[in-house]
């Protein structure tokens, strides 16, 4: 048996001697923002700017008219520029098969690439193949395209879409910069390069795109949403919130700018506030899965935990969230001292997805607690085999190897989680502990030194054990 003393588990407080929020809101707050226009808005740039190709596509010496041909098929004796219009008109019908077979029918009469039509009868293609979900053919088309016609906004426009809808990201936001040039201020393109700019890292450029997009039209709710959130993201907390807010008096109040209201409010510790907003996106949105996780997660990290437990209770078709939800039923029962039930319910979390690493995490921390140690071990090297990129489940491995006095792989263990995670206080303290157990004070003052630095709480119980 190993003696309590030397695993940490003193009278500080041992494996708990972390501040309350520092232990709860990793696994409670990690919640994504709702976007606006990650999905749909791919197809809508095309399509914004498509309108433009049937405008362009007028041939002032054609006797047939994009209306006239409703009615109207070409016979045999119809030129380049009639199979055109007539594919355009099939384009806006929805015709997605016929329209490629009549744009595939343009291009092949124009070996040369040399016909006024050519370049966007290649851009409809690429329209029609990204309506299809062809979405490589779409790309080919659109550079076709623009490389016949580099100013033709419905090309380049497209061939950004296609690239964002292929997840061909970086190639993308070239795409969509050149868009740009064509027409500086087309806000269904300056707003999806700011969503392409977050989605790859770049947020200081996002943020540019969207205030871009703010200047030209300053109520453009998805734009407000999604820069609240990016500004959350970079815990920008206070401006987030007057974006969020902004939206308020609009026909846009709908549950995404609501939803990330309330996560904003909670990240920012305003819990009651964070609740009153979740709870009238739940009266407004009763079906809304996702709002009551978020609900439940902010009540637990607010003490509020049979109200939690209240809101996860109800009826309500789960769907993909139903082990979230069982899983933050297990957290909530494990922290009002139930950890019988809280293990009922983390397996019953594993039966509903058997790949949830999160739950493993969960009970290999409570079987250390416990001092289930082989059990500890068990839990947490599925959770890793599973998911070995989270720094909390390093920081717990470190913890289980310090537990087991396997001082030097605790070391590694919690080094490495921060290697994931630079912020990961937990596991800086924790290294510091793992020093101080190795017999070296230096290396534990340095890990103290960072969390002052950072400002964390955690450093002042990592100096404690340094006098």
């Amino acid at each position: 048996m190993h003696d309590t003393a030397a695993m940490g588990y003193d009278t500080l407080g041992g494996l708990n001697d972390l501040p309350d929020s520092e232990q709860t809101l990793d696994l409670t707050l990690a919640e994504q923002p709702a976007l606006e226009g990650d999905e749909s808005s791919v197809f809508l740039v095309a399509e914004t700017d498509f309108d433009g190709l049937i405008r362009a596509s007028s041939d002032p010496a054609s006797e047939i008219s994009v209306d006239g041909l409703e009615m109207v098929k070409p016979g045999p004796t119809a030129t380049p520029t009639d199979v055109f219009i007539h594919g355009v008109d099939q384009l806006r019908r929805k015709l997605w098969f016929e329209a490629a077979d009549s744009m595939r029918s343009v291009i092949e009469s124009d070996s040369r690439r040399v016909e006024l039509h050519t370049p966007r009868a290649f851009a409809c293609l690429g329209y029609a193949y990204l309506k299809l979900s062809q979405t490589e053919k779409s790309i080919a088309a659109y550079r076709e395209s623009v490389q016949l016609c580099p100013d033709l906004l419905g090309a380049c426009s497209g061939l950004a879409a296609a690239l964002m809808s292929a997840g061909h990201d970086e190639e993308a936001v070239q795409a969509f910069h050149a868009a740009c040039r064509v027409d500086p201020d087309r806000v269904q393109l300056r707003f999806n390069l700011g969503n392409i700019l977050a989605r790859t890292g770049h947020k200081a450029e996002a943020e540019q795109e969207y205030k871009h997009v703010l200047r030209l039209e300053p109520m453009h709710a998805s734009t407000l949403n999604n820069l609240g959130a990016l500004l959350a993201k970079r815990r920008r907390f206070d401006e987030a919130i007057e974006l969020l807010t902004s939206i308020e008096d609009s026909d846009q109040w709908t549950w995404r700018p609501r939803f990330n209201l309330g996560l904003v409010l909670a990240k920012a510790h305003r819990w009651d506030e964070s609740i009153a907003c979740l709870q009238s996106v739940m009266r407004d949105f009763p079906a809304c899965a996702r709002t009551r996780i978020l609900a439940a997660r902010t009540m637990r990290c607010h003490r509020q935990h049979l109200d939690a437990i209240e809101v996860l209770d109800e009826f309500l078709d789960w769907g993909d969230l139903k082990a979230t939800a069982q899983e933050l039923l297990g957290l909530i029962h494990d922290d009002l001292g139930n950890p019988v039930q809280a293990m009922v319910f983390w397996r019953e979390s594993l039966e509903t997805d058997p790949g949830f690493a999160r739950v493993y995490s969960h009970i290999a921390r409570r079987c250390l607690r416990e001092r289930e140690f082989a059990e500890a071990e068990i839990a947490i090297a599925k959770s890793l085999a599973l998911s070995g990129q989270r720094a909390e489940s390093w920081t717990l491995r470190g913890q289980i190897d310090l537990a087991g006095d396997r001082i030097e792989e605790a070391i590694q263990s919690f080094e490495h989680a921060l290697s994931l995670n630079d912020h990961a206080y937990e596991a800086r303290y924790w290294l510091g502990r793992a020093h101080l157990r190795a017999g070296s004070v230096v290396g534990a003052l340095g890990q103290y030194e960072r969390l002052d630095a950072a400002g964390s709480p955690l450093a002042a119980r990592l100096h404690k054990r340094l006098r």
